[in-house]
């Protein structure tokens, strides 16, 4: 098994991970604290486009809703880009602890803006 990195999402689920956020990552599920084999992969590249976009935005909306993420979202772009907006449950909490970002909540809705 994996040398596993332990994260928390901004809604405090906790998750663990291996890889970088500039070389990508591998999300681990798990339920009742057993592993259940399922993963996700989330590509460099995904991380670039993230990270261009809060560049470009300052402050935008999460959106990682994956049926229907928020207009103008973080979230939309990716679904537009047929990439899941739920990977960003996993890189933004990332991109903030490395100090790119930070996060605050506007009614129900997650917003990141740069630091």
């Amino acid at each position: 098994m994996p040398n596993f990195i332990r994260a928390t999402t901004f809604r405090g689920r906790p998750f663990v991970y291996t890889g970088e956020l500039n070389a990508g990552l591998e999300i681990f599920f798990f339920k009742d604290g057993e592993p259940t084999g399922n993963t996700k992969n989330i590509a460099t590249d995904d991380i670039i486009l993230i990270r261009d976009k809060i560049e470009q935005a300052g402050s935008i909306a999460m959106g990682a809703c994956r049926d229907d993420p928020s207009r103008n979202s973080l979230g939309q772009m990716l679904q537009q880009r047929q990439r899941s907006p739920q990977i960003l449950s996993y890189v933004l909490p990332l991109l903030e602890e490395e100090g790119f970002l930070e996060h605050y909540q506007e009614g129900r809705a997650i917003w990141v803006k740069r630091k």
